[in-house]
Parts: structure tokens; sequence; C-alpha cells
């Protein structure tokens, strides 16, 4: 539960993570930076995180992100999650600040911050895949409930359902689309209070909630042969989220 304050390159576990490997490993304490801030990681590069969370809030400048502040290089991070709320400037996001490459992880916390600014990542290069945020997003350009700017990278198979409050490019999944794609992947338009977004597809609460592989939904969320297939194309569906609750957003199987 130690708070953590610093300058540059500040993190809950590890300021500085180099072609390391970080496994179940956690914190839960608050950290502040000035660059470089994450509840786990300050600065995570060519290093692999995994099966790893943080709970602490986060307050930094640039490069700030509940989990990791800046996430590059040939590392990743899977199997991981953050659910404290984050506060910055540039490049914040409620699990990492930018990043290359996330698989198989959430954020919860509500995130605030100037521009590049998502509930997930902020600004992103390279590849997110089956992932998800549910906190509030708050921000002025490129603000985004999972992603404030793609910049050349793929998003597949992930959702967001926070408030999204913006100025410039403002949108329900992602804000703003430098290039890239967005492929199989939604956002909530009753609870983000948004209609629009520069990728993905807009969905009610009920249907996210009530979407199961394969089944085709209506407007309100029921089985229908003329609606929309949810989720049919998200990779490895049984071994990686859990369906079947019409209470319920998805969620990852090993969330159990």
């Amino acid at each position: 539960m130690a708070e953590v304050v610093g300058s540059e390159e500040v993190g809950g576990l590890v300021g500085f993570n180099f072609n390391g490997n970080i496994v179940d490993c956690f914190a839960s304490g608050n950290i502040t930076g000035s660059g470089y801030t994450g509840g786990l990681v300050g600065y995570n590069l060519d290093g692999i995180i995994t099966s790893s969370y943080a709970t602490g809030e986060v307050n930094g400048n640039n490069y700030t992100g509940g989990l990791a502040g800046n996430q590059s290089g040939s590392g990743g991070i899977t199997d991981s999650y953050a659910t404290g709320d984050v506060e910055g400037n540039n490049h914040v996001g409620g699990l990492v600040g930018s990043s290359n490459d996330i698989a198989n992880s959430y954020a919860t916390g509500n995130v605030k911050g100037n521009d590049y600014v998502g509930g997930l990542v902020g600004r992103n290069y390279e590849s997110i895949t089956d992932t998800y945020a549910t906190g509030s997003v708050t921000g002025e350009n490129s603000v985004g409930g999972l992603l404030g700017r793609n910049e050349v990278g793929e998003v597949k198979n992930s959702y967001s359902t926070g408030i999204v409050t913006g100025n410039n490019f403002r949108g329900g999944l992602v804000g703003r689309i430098w290039m890239g794609s967005i492929e199989n992947s939604y956002w909530d338009t009753d609870a983000s209070q948004m209609e629009t977004s520069a990728g993905g597809k807009g969905r009610t609460s009920a249907q996210l909630k009530a979407g199961t592989p394969g089944v085709k939904l209506d407007e309100d969320g029921n089985e229908d042969d003329d609606g929309d297939i949810m989720y049919e194309d998200w990779n490895e569906l049984e071994d990686v989220w859990e369906f079947g609750s019409s209470e319920e957003y998805p969620r990852f199987l090993w969330q159990e």
C-alpha cells in the first residue's frame, strides 16, 4: 500500500523495465510522477508483463497509465488489468498511456487528461486484441472510451462502456484514427452517452450484455434472424471470453 512519488519513470513495482519479464505481480499504492508514470511500471521497453495488475490511483504528466505509463518495443502486456483512476496530460490511459501490444486485458478506472486519452490506451501503435474498458474518460483532443488515437495499429475484439467527454475528435470507442483498423469492436451507446466514434460499432447496453457468439440480436438485445451478429469473429472465443449473462458484460475466463 506504499505511496510512490518521483519524477521520470515512476512505477509501483518498477520504474523502468528493459527486456525483462514481469509475471504474477501487483502493486496497490498510489503513484505520482511527472513523466512515464504507471501503477505497476513507469516505462516498459521490450519487456513482457503478464498476469499482473495494479489498483492504486495514478497521477502523472505525459505517458501515464493505470498499469504502465508507456509500452514499446518487442514486448507486450497480456492477461493483466488496472482498476485505479488515472490523471495526466498527454498519452493517458486506464491501462497504458501509449502502447504497441496488448491482449486479454482490461481497465476499470476513470481517466482524465488533455490529448490522446482513452479508457484503456491513450495512443496505440500496433495491436490491441481482446480487451475492454469501463471507466469514464475526460479529455480535450483525441478522446475515446477504449482508445484516444489509433496511430497505425489494429484494434480487434474489444469494447468500452464508459461516459466519454471531450472537445475535438471524441468517440464512444475511439477518438481518432490516423491509420490502422478497428475490427469486431463495440461501444455502449447508452452508458457512454455517445452515438459516434472514429471506429467500431455502437450497441445498446442490452445488446452488449446479451450478445452471444454467432447469435443475431435485434435492437433490444433479443435473438432475431434479421438482426446483427454479435462477437461472431472474436478470436478463440471459448478460450478467452465468457458470455451468456443478460445482466453482465462479457468477461475473461481468467477473471473467475
